[in-house]
């Protein structure tokens, strides 16, 4: 049987991958605990985070980060200064790249910045376009 040496992330975390985190961290526990959360997968990551944080700061975390990537895609509507005008266009924006090339690049960020924006907002509404009251309250900030 041929040995792999695979470079992919582990789907959990093990006492040997933690000691070698410790290990390499030194006495420093906050690196050590953001190079253990970077290397993980997203999916591990996110399990995670919903562990130690419960309920309504789970939702709130989630919110702020939906509300960012949000905020994020409307920087790219610069020249349009209502809000209002601006949440339509972010939305319009949102579906048309939800029609098109989403459903290709679902799995992995694209290269282009300005796609890679809309391909997070859609990750964290599951592929869902927002509604455009939704993204209005994102861009003023109210939760």
């Amino acid at each position: 049987m041929p040995e792999s040496n695979s470079t992919a992330p582990p789907t959990r975390v093990t006492p040997d991958i933690l000691r070698q985190f410790v290990l390499s961290s030194g006495n420093d526990t906050g690196s050590l605990i953001v190079s253990l959360y970077a290397s993980m997968r997203v999916d591990l990551a996110e399990q995670l985070a919903r562990s130690l944080a419960t309920g309504r700061r789970w939702q709130k975390r989630r919110g702020a980060d939906r509300g960012a990537a949000i905020r994020a895609v409307a920087q790219d509507c610069g020249k349009i200064i209502k809000v209002a005008d601006r949440a339509k266009e972010v939305r319009r924006r949102l579906s048309v790249y939800a029609s098109g090339t989403y459903r290709f690049e679902r799995d992995r960020p694209p290269d282009n910045p300005a796609r890679a924006r809309l391909n997070l907002v859609l990750a964290l509404y599951c592929g869902n376009v927002p509604s455009r009251v939704t993204i209005w309250r994102a861009i003023v900030g109210i939760s």
